[in-house]
């Protein structure tokens, strides 16, 4: 109640909104403390700009964390790195996060972090690129560049390469199948031919969106939000000192409350 307290008071939102953040984000990372409100501000950020719901977000940024064996330390960069992706392709905050996710087992075994996973994503989709569908036909291929003697992010340069460079679509084809499966092959030379399956600036993400959170929360606001934060203190602040005349006058409301309806229909009756 305190923290939220806190946060209402920092905050233009609704107190109802910032209870779910902060009950969440304890629920979530057993956090308490001064953690959990900086933790429960960042996720309302996010939640705000991303139009989306805070509880869902703090639950995907858990999972998230999970999959990539991630500390809460890097949930600031996690909320960076997929609301750039977003403004970028405009792929949802929800999709992308989720396919992270799921995707995460062949995401991994190209050796890739979770901010290069999620630009990774948002390129496919950008593309019209099921990214899903491509991070499976990537299972098979891991098996065939084991075979080879080869890390997943070798071969698939490899395959990249040579599929770019056949000289015919039977050829790029073969190349496909044999890696991916005759099932998956024609959609990745799809997607490999569109440039939408590259690996070359997939760090560019974090290098360039370290802060846009809190960045693009603040540059939000506006006089209204301005007069709102000064409600929440003046609420606040009244609600403390209307306890303790509640607590302190209580005998004499009744009596108050009745002059006061005795005033109202007095005015109501009043000619026009």
């Amino acid at each position: 109640q305190s923290i939220a307290t806190g946060i209402y008071n920092g905050m233009p939102i609704d107190f109802s909104k910032i209870g779910s953040a902060v009950g969440e984000v304890n629920t979530q990372f057993k956090l308490t403390g001064d953690v959990l409100k900086v933790t429960s501000e960042d996720l309302l950020k996010f939640s705000e700009i991303n139009e989306t719901d805070v509880s869902n977000a703090t639950i995907q940024s858990k999972q998230a964390m999970e999959a990539y064996g991630l500390s809460i330390d890097d949930l600031t960069e996690i909320l960076d790195n997929v609301t750039y992706v977003s403004q970028d392709t405009s792929v949802s905050v929800e999709q992308l996060m989720q396919k992270a996710t799921d995707g995460a087992p062949q995401i991994k075994m190209l050796g890739l972090e979770f901010g290069e996973a999620v630009t990774l994503i948002g390129q496919l989709e950008k593309s019209g690129v099921d990214s899903s569908s491509a991070l499976s036909g990537l299972t098979k291929a891991a098996g065939a560049y084991t075979k080879k003697g080869k890390t997943m992010k070798e071969g698939l340069k490899e395959t990249i390469e040579a599929i770019k460079n056949s000289k015919s679509e039977t050829e790029a084809m073969g190349i496909a199948m044999e890696i991916f499966g005759a099932k998956k092959a024609p959609q990745m030379v799809d997607a490999i031919k569109r440039g939408a399956l590259s690996f070359e600036e997939l760090g560019y993400t974090s290098q360039v969106s370290a802060g846009l959170v809190s960045q693009t929360y603040e540059n939000t606001l506006d006089p209204i939000d301005k007069f709102t934060l000064a409600q929440h203190g003046l609420k606040t602040v009244m609600a403390e000192v209307g306890g303790a005349i509640a607590e302190t006058f209580a005998p004499a409301l009744d009596i108050i409350v009745d002059i006061f309806k005795k005033v109202a229909e007095w005015i109501n009756n009043l000619p026009g």
